[in-house]
């Protein structure tokens, strides 16, 4: 007798340019920081140096690698 195990497939969610998304760490800028928890949006995807975050207040931190 044979068993088939049924199991789901949860497609990953993609990031990309306007997706609004919470920091799960501190981002650093010469200017100010966006403290953990922080609501921003995906502004620039960079192939090499990762995603550019922007407030709603128009703050943005470039280039802060892969981990929002």
């Amino acid at each position: 007798m044979q068993m088939f195990v049924i199991m789901a497939y949860i497609k990953k969610s993609k990031k990309e340019i306007g997706s609004l998304v919470i920091t799960s760490r501190v981002h650093d800028s010469f200017l100010g920081k966006f403290t953990k928890g922080s609501h921003v949006r995906i502004v620039d995807i960079d192939p090499v140096r990762g995603y550019s975050i922007e407030d709603e207040n128009g703050n943005r931190v470039t280039e802060i690698g892969w981990t929002i």
